[in-house]
Order: structure tokens, then C-alpha cells, then sequence
């Protein structure tokens, strides 16, 4: 796969999460994917996705930049919503390494938790 398929598959992941279908993760991240900073598995993924979009109306996330090279793909992202009626948002930096064509890691850092 090349770097611009890489980012390709990112931008799907992205797709996925802003999509509420979580189910349909399998379909980018490997089957033992790994994540070094929150959630570390497919199901914690998922269930801080669901926690999210029911503390946060109207949550989505927003990649600002995204780049690769190898088998490495950098996305810098705005996540938010509204709770109590006021905006919040969040802004992180992830390293997402891709074996197989499936997402199997990542790494990342955000400014805050909302």
C-alpha cells in the first residue's frame, strides 16, 4: 500500500467514527489493533466512541492535516459538540501505524479532555 492508500484508509477510519457505525471498524483496524494512548483495543475504541456521542450533541471529528510516509500516517484533528450548551472541542495528534492494509496502531496526544 502506498502512502496515499494509507491516508486513504485513515480518512475511512475517520469516515467510520463520524459515521455511528462502529460496528463497520473491523473493516480498517487490524484484528489486534493496538492503541498506546486511551482505549487500547478495538471494543474500548468503540465504547469511548459511544460515550462521547452521548455526553456531546452533534459530536464529529475534523481532520485538519494529514500526511504519511512508509507505513506511517500523522493526522492532526478537532473533535467536538455541544454539552450544557456550550461548544467544546478537543484537539489531538495521532500516529497511526498500517500493517496489511488494516490500521494495527496508533499513538496520540490531545490539548484536553473537553
Amino acid at each position: 500500500m502506498t502512502p496515499v492508500s494509507h491516508q486513504d484508509l485513515v480518512r475511512r477510519y475517520y469516515d467510520i467514527l463520524n459515521s455511528g457505525e462502529w460496528d463497520r471498524l473491523n473493516e480498517v483496524l487490524a484484528d489486534d489493533y493496538v492503541d498506546h494512548a486511551a482505549w487500547k483495543d478495538i471494543e474500548g475504541l468503540r465504547k469511548t466512541m459511544r460515550d462521547l456521542n452521548a455526553a456531546y450533541a452533534g459530536f464529529h471529528i475534523v481532520t485538519d492535516d494529514i500526511f504519511g510516509e512508509g507505513d506511517r500516517v500523522v493526522v492532526r484533528s478537532t473533535a467536538g459538540g455541544t454539552r450544557d450548551g456550550k461548544p467544546r472541542t478537543i484537539r489531538s495528534i495521532v500516529i497511526y501505524r498500517i500493517a496489511g492494509g488494516k490500521i494495527a496502531e496508533s499513538w496520540g496526544h490531545s490539548d484536553s479532555f473537553f
